[in-house]
């Protein structure tokens, strides 16, 4: 590759100029798309779960209930807080057309921003780390949803404590939460870091603070009755889905069928097991692991993961790989995840194979998961070494 090429394939400003358009792009494309049928009835918009976004703002300011469904409008319900649907306002006063676009390429440039402003080594190796999470990021806006700004506020959260700022990292934690509530995991990294009772003050000012917000638009009992609802809404949203997650994978590969909230309880006893090595948390190379295993422990063991939620997880590979001194054999790996969990989704894989190998047996979360387990290997058996190139 001459040294023009490669300048120009690992320029920031080229890389953004290529999020955007891709968020473009897919956003027209599911705008020309027009409507589709939901499980055989109704017919909704290609871009519906945007569409449940946008909508709840005008549910809320109605004083209506976010949290029943409205057929007339949209498939599904909105699952997310009062608070999320209240922070729609601003693409809520535009046509769902170009509020969709406004979306899709908000959530692709704070990814980019993200990945762009973490502490990768050098340019170089920032500017890789973009590619490899660019196609995955082009599946999550692709449906709409709100997981690249996940990845985006996660990756903010370590920078903040990076950089000892706990008032922000409470701040972006928060926020996660408010989006999605699995976002809590990432209070973990509170464990790596001084100040613990700063961001925990902070986090409550926070928590507070957003719960509080809607009051702008609602009175206080309805706001009470939101929440109630909403309380009632996640206890009743019982799945029988597996997700693209350990459990689908027990579920398709072993044909075991282990209670949730067992799988879950252990992932999680294996997640917290790498902090006994105390000595270690002043060594950013074990941070950036921890990091890179929440952000793919909230994907595989979430019984509810779908295909879009993968950027998260591709998003932690990157903080594993390009944040970490690579090794040789584990590239294989990093291929196979890219093939797999990046590529299996798309044209690369003809339908007949997605839809008899790929989806059966969940193939885009096998590679996350061998994965994490060895991030948490490498954490416990301090085989970890920093990037240098």
């Amino acid at each position: 590759m001459s040294s023009k090429i490669k300048q120009y394939v690992t320029s920031a400003n080229v890389l953004l100029g290529l999020y955007l358009l891709a968020a473009i792009i897919a956003s027209v494309h599911l705008i020309y798309l027009g409507n589709k049928t939901f499980n055989g009835l109704n017919t909704y918009k290609h871009y519906n779960n945007f569409i449940i976004f946008r909508q709840a703002f005008f549910h809320l300011i109605y004083s209506q209930d976010l949290y029943i469904l409205y057929p007339a409008e949209q498939y599904d319900l909105f699952k997310y807080s009062p608070t999320f649907a209240l922070a729609m306002a601003p693409f809520a006063i535009l046509p769902d057309w170009l509020s969709l676009i406004v979306w899709n390429c908000f959530s692709s440039v704070l990814l980019f921003h993200a990945i762009k402003k973490f502490n990768f080594i050098s340019e170089k190796v920032m500017a890789f780390a973009l590619w490899f999470v660019f196609q995955e990021n082009l599946t999550a806006i692709q449906s709409a949803q709100t997981n690249s700004i996940i990845a985006a506020l996660l990756l903010f959260t370590f920078n903040a404590f990076e950089d000892k700022k706990p008032h922000l990292a409470a701040l972006f934690i928060v926020i996660t939460a408010f989006i999605k509530i699995f976002g809590v995991v990432a209070f973990t990294l509170l464990l790596l870091y001084p100040g613990k009772l700063k961001f925990i003050r902070w986090s409550i000012i926070w928590f507070v603070l957003l719960l509080m917000a809607p009051l702008i638009v609602i009175p206080p009992q309805q706001l009470i009755y939101l929440y109630k609802s909403w309380w009632h809404m996640l206890q009743n949203d019982h799945s029988v889905s597996y997700g693209l997650s350990v459990m689908g994978w027990l579920k398709s590969w072993l044909g075991v069928d282990p209670p949730k909230l067992f799988i879950v309880l252990s992932g999680a006893v294996l997640l917290l097991l790498p902090l006994i090595k105390t000595s270690q948390y002043q060594n950013i190379i074990f941070r950036k692991a921890m990091l890179a295993s929440i952000m793919i422990w909230v994907i595989i063991f979430n019984h509810k993961a779908e295909s879009s939620t993968f950027v998260i997880a591709v998003t932690g590979a990157a903080v594993w790989w390009f944040g970490i001194k690579p090794n040789g054999i584990l590239l294989i790996l990093v291929v196979l995840l890219f093939i797999f969990t990046c590529l299996s989704p798309t044209d690369f894989f003809p339908r007949v194979i997605r839809k008899e190998w790929v989806e059966p047996y969940v193939l885009k979360a096998v590679p996350c998961i061998i994965l994490w387990f060895t991030i948490i290997a490498q954490m416990i058996g301090n085989k970890l070494t920093e990037r240098t190139a």
